[in-house]
């Protein structure tokens, strides 16, 4: 028998999920070296605490002898070993082994699984390899998704300096969701899925930073079939020719493509996005070549457009129904989107799947097949234009699709500075306001898009692919840089999105009685004036912000809500645009009237319906307010997101300033509070019209949120003109028109302290701080909050187990507290280290639990549990004993 000493010297093998460590070893019976290795065969290192590690170590044997007999022995830190017989090898043959590992005994951290082949008491072949054990994900974290510009991606698609330092500084400011290597116009995953990219995959889930990838999505398969093919609706500006989805090979590329993809992220728990044809949809065909050959359900027979009454229509007008087939299905962007999705669900139903934009119609089934809705939203000259959130909600309602409404820090060139500047960057009060409107309607993920031009480490244009981020200063682009913005978010993710977080993703949207119809047929056949927001589903949100504006609460619907659900969830319909109905959305709205719903309109309203509440509002201004037509009395004639600056065609305008645009919102808040007075109930109401609300709830415990949007010009933009950035202060009061209970408990939860508050006819009031920026988070409740209880084993015997540890919340009376209630939890072992279960938590229905394992390294003696609920600060500590 040979004994082959290593020399402990590894060369590492650069194959796609393979780590291969050679052992250069001598050995006293004269065989060559490397004649025996060991290599790692699994395509990550790193693995969730509680996943079962199925490792794979291949033998090979290189040399010119047989090896029979021989034992792999595996030590992980010394705490873990496992042998399994190897059995015959011949000469230049290869034996693979399993290895099951519970990763429940080791605590999060990286080990080294040390590998040894014996035969009898001769080591034929020894080899380490690096093994990471990663504490599980809080469920309840709210995610922060970095919608990835072209620059990050293409910095961040491998593990090196660059890509550790960019996300150590993204994950610093509050980030915990990235794409690495995307973002890259319709290229995917850029730089592949090698063993370099993999390694950033395991690298992220030990920081506890989630990861995604971009499937592929139909318009871009590498298919030399020219009727395959079609020109984008684009092409003479972009040359782009795209693939057809509808084309069998195409489908058949896609599919093989995918499924390619997932045959590496099925590996990789840390995964947990795909996104891709992001805004292909402005390139698409209305009707793709083999579109109706392939509509498995054809559109019933049409009419010629006319008008059956005055801005009435007929449900099947050919005019409006070209418009349905377009978006359901001509285009060609749901079955692709479909096709996509259905393939990576097959292998990870945990993925979410997502697409976007969703700006240019409200058809149900847009984004067919799709986890999450998803769009992002400019908000100059108006941070109440995130309210479009509204309108993500109501389109995936339907099929409880989640929503992600992305906050867009990069403004246009000449939209609040002058266009010479460049793109600039948002500051932070307006970043704050739009994140803390997203926040309030409990979002599936908060999202932010920089934009590669003020990319925090390269900022400006040329783009500079090739120079690193220590090369190019930052100081030399102060309008595309501002660090100011990402501290402020840091705060916001620090003091509210941590804590707060995993109590938001527990509640639910309050029902509300008032709707706002975002009308498709009204799109189609408009004849009223483009409104700020410019994209066909923004043109409700001028008017949308007024009724936020004097605090009512109201639900966007779309025709197809109308027409397929009625609308006897609400009592009142606000009809802003509205210029053309269809029959049946005409006749459920006149039903709605009949049985006493209350009907409100601006001028736009043709269809006749009795006793509608008319107001007059002017928003055309509002496209104005820019710096554009401020300096030069021109703006863009064509405002969208493939805007090029430079070629743009101008228009004369008369410019509106920032502060004249409030003062005449301000002047329309007036006339609807004055003309809808005793008309609408509000659960709710504020004395400023600068402060918004919107109501949460969780099994009769109420969650309000108080927003501040009292601006004034800042020292930034202000001398501009066209944007009010800076936040001023306000004490606001509150007034609460409706309380079932006979007690109400109030809590500012953000300051940890109890509200008090006046009650007078049935009514209460209270007077709320609202920070400059930012805002408030109100918990109103049937009971007061009295303590915390700690249910903890004594002592815990046994490594390796599930033990619970119970955190409760009780009322005065002794109760559960109902509803949910925010709570830090934090565990440290015997030396003082924080233990991997700390983390903020959320308690349902005044219990939180928790499944506690302790590893086979973890420190024996006395472990401390303290808790602090965060509705007012109480706390509570416990002890057990690790034997």
């Amino acid at each position: 028998m040979c004994t082959i000493k290593s020399s402990g010297m590894f060369h590492i093998f650069a194959a796609v999920g393979v780590l291969t460590l050679f052992v250069i070893s001598t050995n006293a019976l004269g065989l060559a070296q490397n004649d025996i290795t060991i290599t790692y065969e699994n395509i990550r290192s790193a693995y969730f605490r509680g996943e079962n590690a199925a490792l794979v170590m291949k033998i090979v044997n290189n040399s010119d002898k047989d090896i029979d007999g021989a034992e792999l022995e595996i030590y992980i830190d010394g705490l873990i070993q496992q042998q399994a017989q190897i059995g015959l090898i011949k000469s230049s043959g290869e034996a693979k082994k399993l290895f099951r590992i519970d990763t429940l005994l080791l605590k999060s951290g990286q080990y080294t699984i040390r590998c040894k082949l014996r035969s009898g008491k001769d080591i034929l072949a020894e080899a380490d390899f690096p093994f990471w054990v990663a504490r599980r994900w809080n469920p309840d974290r709210m995610r922060v998704w970095l919608w990835t510009h072209e620059k990050f991606g293409k910095k961040v698609w491998k593990l090196d300096k660059e890509a550790k330092k960019q996300l150590r500084w993204y994950s610093d400011k509050g980030f915990n969701s990235f794409l690495p290597g995307g973002g890259v116009g319709y290229k995917q995953n850029y730089g592949g899925f090698g063993k370099e990219k993999c390694e950033l995959f395991d690298y992220a889930l030990c920081k506890g930073l989630e990861t995604g990838f971009t499937a592929s999505g139909g318009f871009k398969e590498n298919i030399d079939i020219p009727e395959a093919k079609y020109k984008s609706r684009r092409y003479s500006k972009t040359g782009k020719v795209f693939t057809n989805p509808f084309h069998p090979e195409v489908a058949r590329s896609q599919n093989r493509s995918n499924m390619e993809i997932m045959e590496i992220i099925r590996h990789f728990p840390g995964i947990k996005t795909c996104f891709f044809n992001s805004e292909i949809e402005d390139n698409l065909l209305a009707d793709t070549p083999l579109a109706k050959e392939r509509l498995d359900e054809p559109y019933g027979p049409t009419v010629k457009h006319k008008f059956l009454a005055p801005g009435v229509i007929a449900d099947n007008d050919e005019g409006y129904v070209r418009w349905i087939y377009r978006y359901k299905w001509g285009e060609g962007l749901v079955t692709a989107n479909e096709r996509a999705a259905r393939i990576v669900h097959s292998y990870r139903p945990d993925i979410d799947v997502f697409s976007d934009p969703l700006r240019r119609t409200t058809t149900y089934g847009r984004y067919k097949g799709m986890d999450i809705i998803s769009t992002w939203t400019y908000t100059n000259p108006d941070p109440k234009l995130m309210l479009f959130i509204e309108t993500l909600i109501a389109n995936g309602k339907p099929f409880e699709q989640g929503v992600m409404h992305t906050v867009t820090m990069l403004n246009y060139a000449g939209s609040i500075a002058p266009k010479e500047k460049g793109w600039t960057l948002m500051g932070p009060d307006r970043l704050l306001e739009t994140s803390w409107i997203n926040l309030s309607r409990n979002p599936d993920t908060l999202s932010i898009y920089i934009g590669s031009g003020c990319d925090p480490f390269d900022p400006g244009f040329p783009k500079a692919e090739n120079t690193t981020s220590e090369q190019k200063s930052t100081e030399s682009y102060p309008y595309q840089t501002f660090p100011e913005s990402f501290d402020a978010f840091k705060a916001f993710n620090e003091q509210v999105v941590k804590p707060y977080g995993p109590m938001i993703r527990k509640l639910s949207r309050t029902p509300r009685r008032v709707a706002v119809l975002s009308s498709e047929s009204s799109r189609v056949y408009s004849a009223s004036p483009n409104l700020v927001g410019h994209y066909a589903n923004y043109q409700i949100y001028s008017f949308y912000s007024l009724l936020n504006m004097i605090h009512i609460p109201t639900d966007v619907v779309f025709d197809e809500t109308i027409a397929k659900y009625g609308l006897d969830d609400y009592d009142v319909l606000v009809l802003p645009k509205c210029d053309t109905l269809t029959k049946t959305v005409y006749d459920n709205i006149l039903a709605f009237h009949n049985r006493g719903g209350l009907v409100i309109s601006d001028q736009y309203l043709r269809a006749e319906i009795p006793d509608v509440i008319g107001f007059d509002f002017d928003f055309t201004y509002r496209s104005k307010v820019s710096v554009n037509a401020l300096l030069e009395n021109k703006d863009y004639a064509e405002m969208s997101d493939n805007l090029n600056e430079r070629m743009a065609q101008l228009k004369d305008v008369k410019g509106v300033t920032a502060l004249d645009d409030q003062k005449i919102m301000a002047s329309y808040v007036a006339l609807l509070r004055k003309g809808l007075h005793g008309k609408i109930n509000r659960d709710v109401d504020c004395s400023s019209h600068a402060a918004l609300l919107n109501m949460l709830e969780k099994d009769g415990a109420k969650y309000l949120f108080v927003i501040n949007d009292k601006r004034i010009y800042g020292d930034r933009f202000g001398k501009y003109k066209a944007m009010l950035e800076k936040a001023v202060p306000q004490k606001v009061t509150i007034t609460l028109n409706e309380w079932e209970d006979e007690k109400l408990f109030l809590y500012d939860i953000l300051e940890k302290k109890r509200l008090q508050y006046r009650k007078e006819s049935g009514i209460y009031k209270f007077d709320v701080d609202l920070p400059a920026p930012g805002g408030k988070i109100i918990v109103m409740l049937s009971e007061k909050l009295n303590g915390v209880e700690i249910l903890a084993p004594r002592e815990i015997k046994n490594r390796g187990i599930r033990h619970k540890i119970n955190v409760l919340i009780r009322s005065d009376g002794g109760d559960l507290l109902p509803g949910t209630q925010p709570v830090k939890l934090q565990i440290t072992d015997p030396d003082g280290n924080v233990s991997e279960y700390s983390d903020y938590y959320a308690t349902e229905s005044g219990v939180l639990s928790i499944d506690f394992v302790a590893g086979l390294n973890d420190t024996a003696g006395t472990w401390t549990i303290e808790v602090q609920e965060l509705m007012t600060g109480k706390r509570q500590k416990a002890s057990f004993e690790l034997l």
